[in-house]
């Protein structure tokens, strides 16, 4: 599989059927960009999306760290927490932040497991320690 057949499959899975008309307009404003040929825009932008990955795999902001899981039209989040009681309001603030540069959000999964509380009541306890947050992207 060549570049641009790798990057049209990534694309697909992020724009959908809009992936190819993007793609290519990526492609040919590299090309104006650098003044360079198709073939070498294309090796440009696999390098540029190779670079943005570990970095666009976290949202960071003030004491909220979480974990982007899935990119393409819908979209999943990772939000994990210590303490349900006292981490709740990072999972609004998240909320907030997916809604304002992300998209809609369809839904917020719990992940149910041992915690550390479990530690202290017991592995028979469980509770909260993270979210799933599902959301659709806007184009």
């Amino acid at each position: 599989m060549d570049l641009y057949e790798k990057l049209l499959k990534e694309y697909t899975r992020e724009y959908g059927e809009y992936a190819k008309e993007r793609l290519d307009n990526e492609i040919k404003q590299i090309m104006h960009e650098l003044w360079i040929k198709r073939e070498e825009a294309i090796e440009e932008l696999y390098r540029r999306r190779k670079r943005e990955v570990k970095k666009e795999n976290v949202i960071s902001f003030e004491d909220i760290e979480a974990y982007i899981k899935h990119k393409g039209v819908y979209g999943i989040v990772y939000l994990p927490i210590d303490n349900f009681e006292k981490e709740l309001y990072k999972l609004g603030k998240l909320l907030v932040f997916i809604e304002k540069n992300l998209g809609e959000i369809i839904c917020i999964l719990p992940n149910i497991g041992i915690t550390t509380t479990s530690l202290v009541l017991g592995t028979s306890f469980q509770g909260v320690k993270g979210f799933a947050i599902v959301y659709k992207k806007r184009r």
